[in-house]
């Protein structure tokens, strides 16, 4: 039944993704459409991008992102360490790739946070960035 009706199930992950969605809906989605998580995830992915919806940011984002945290982990404040621009709101969970859903992080916290949410100690910058993004990342908690 899964491959009878993927342009209907893209129909409805597109209509989800465009809200404010939670796991919980695709998992629900993958029972309704008799496919498994796995095959819903994998449309998010490919309608993100066929949506211009970032979700892995670009090297001059990362940039932008460890120069605006002063190339500190926004984690455990850890300095001279190797940083990445750590999505926020994790992309599995639906975070996007903007300068707002990412911070520097040393290795050790992003393999400790893993696909959770985490509070950044610059959420204030984020809050000034795209305040309803913030909010998201307040709500995913």
């Amino acid at each position: 039944m899964a491959k009878d009706n993927i342009e209907q199930r893209r129909l409805a992950v597109l209509e989800i993704i465009k809200s404010d969605y939670k796991i919980k809906q695709l998992v629900e989605l993958a029972k309704l459409f008799e496919c498994s998580y796995t095959a819903i995830r994998a449309d998010v992915v490919e309608l993100k991008r066929k949506n211009n919806l970032t979700i892995y940011p670009s090297s001059k984002t990362k940039k932008i992102v460890l120069d605006r945290d002063n190339y500190t982990c926004q984690y455990c404040l850890n300095i001279g360490v190797k940083l990445i621009a750590d999505h926020v709101i994790p992309a599995f969970q639906g975070g996007l790739g903007y300068t707002y859903n990412l911070v520097a992080a040393c290795n050790t916290c992003n393999m400790k946070k893993k696909n959770k949410t985490w509070l950044p100690i610059n959420h204030h910058i984020l809050k000034a960035e795209n305040k309803n993004w913030h909010n998201k990342i307040l709500n995913s908690l």
